[in-house]
Parts: structure tokens; C-alpha cells; sequence
């Protein structure tokens, strides 16, 4: 873990601002309205709306909007176990993805350590390398935009700390399959941790299912 210093929370906020310049247009007070066609799918907006089964969850659970769900999230957290066939002990419950990625970073590198993430990712992987004074390693797409793996493995040094991956890949939607990511996996030094971000993953069509390591039985598998 790094330690964060002003110059480091400077250089995040200006890449974030940055980012907030490119998309200033929603702040507008009339974007959500039922006469605007803007669709932004850079943000994987669903120009269909919520599905139906989420509106009526939303509406029943709603009455109890003001109590709060156990502290510990057991309730969702086992549930989530047990549909993954994995232990509680094996999840953890952050604000998103992003909320995880930046713990897990932290928990795991240092300053001066690099981490490789493919060129165009989602920009929340830098900026969460860039806060934790660790150096961003980032490897070109291929042609077709998807994951370089080859390339992503000549990339690794004595100083890897971690690889961090999306797929499907944001924002290209491309994704690669669990026997080839497997292989891959394989190929990593151990002392190297991968982060494999499937936040979309039930958008594949012939994936439909998280990528686990096949070698270690399912319940010792530590899943972030």
C-alpha cells in the first residue's frame, strides 16, 4: 500500500476533471426529459429503460426505503454465495466496481510498482493507479480493439505488481473467452494479481458465466 500525498490527490482530481469537462451537456437541467433522444452510451445507458421485474422491485421494496439493510449486507452476501457456489468469506460489497478496483490496488501495490491495463480502458483504472503512486503500464489493443494478451504478458517485469483487465472489454464490448483467458491466467508469474473486471458479463452472448480459475475447487477461490 501507498501512501497518498497532496500531489498525487491533485493529479487524480485533474484527471477526473478533465473527464467531468468532456460530458458537462448532462449537468443541463432538461438532459432527463421525456422530449430528449440523447442516449449516452459511453454509459451504458439502456436506451429501453428498466425492465419490468426491476420496476416492480423497485416499486415494492420502496415502502422500506427508510430502514437500513444489515450493516454487514449478510442477507446479499449470502445470497450471492450461494448462487456463485462460493463462501461469504470469498465477496466483498463496495460502491461498484470502481470502490473494489481501488481497494484492491492499494491492498496490493506500492509506489514505484507498475500495473499494466490495456490502452482506452476505462479511465478509473489509471486514475486509481495514479492515486496510489504506482506507475501505469498501458498495452495497445489489437486491431479488432480487444485485449492484447500476448502483448500484456511480454509487458510483465520485476516490477508487476498487478494486470488489470475488463471483459467484455469497456468500452469496445469485446470479449474474450474462458479458455483463453484461463490459458492466460496460467502464464502470470504468481506474485502478480489480475484483476478481472466483468461488470458487463451478462451481455455476452457465448459467455454467460464469471470467469474462475478451474484449477482450485470453486469454494477456495478468493473473488473480488
Amino acid at each position: 500500500m501507498s501512501k497518498i500525498t497532496a500531489k498525487n490527490i491533485n493529479t487524480l482530481i485533474n484527471a477526473y476533471q478533465n473527464f467531468c469537462d468532456s460530458v458537462k451537456y448532462r449537468s443541463h437541467e432538461d438532459f432527463y426529459t421525456k422530449d430528449n433522444k440523447i442516449i449516452e452510451l459511453s454509459y451504458n445507458e439502456n436506451p429501453l429503460g428498466p425492465g419490468e421485474k426491476a420496476r416492480t422491485a423497485i416499486k415494492y421494496y420502496s415502502q422500506y426505503a427508510h430502514l437500513y439493510p444489515p450493516i454487514d449486507y449478510s442477507i446479499l452476501i449470502n445470497k450471492l454465495s450461494e448462487n456463485l457456489s462460493l463462501l461469504p468469506d470469498n465477496l466483498i460489497i463496495s460502491a461498484g466496481s470502481v470502490a473494489a478496483i481501488y481497494l484492491a490496488v492499494f491492498q496490493h501495490a506500492n509506489k514505484g510498482d507498475k500495473i499494466i491495463i490495456s490502452k482506452s480502458s476505462m479511465p478509473w483504472y489509471k486514475w486509481s493507479i495514479l492515486a496510489n503512486n504506482s506507475i501505469p503500464v498501458e498495452v495497445p489493443l489489437l486491431p479488432d480493439m480487444n485485449h492484447d494478451l500476448e502483448s500484456i504478458l511480454k509487458s510483465i517485469n520485476n516490477k508487476t505488481k498487478i494486470i488489470i483487465l475488463s471483459n467484455p472489454h469497456n468500452p469496445t464490448g469485446l470479449y474474450i473467452n474462458e479458455e483463453m483467458f484461463l490459458d492466460f491466467f496460467k502464464k502470470i508469474p504468481e506474485n502478480v494479481l489480475l484483476i478481472l473486471d466483468q461488470a458487463y458479463y451478462e451481455y455476452q452472448n457465448n459467455q454467460e458465466k464469471i470467469f474462475i480459475d478451474t484449477r482450485v475447487p470453486r469454494k477456495q477461490i478468493d473473488v473480488l
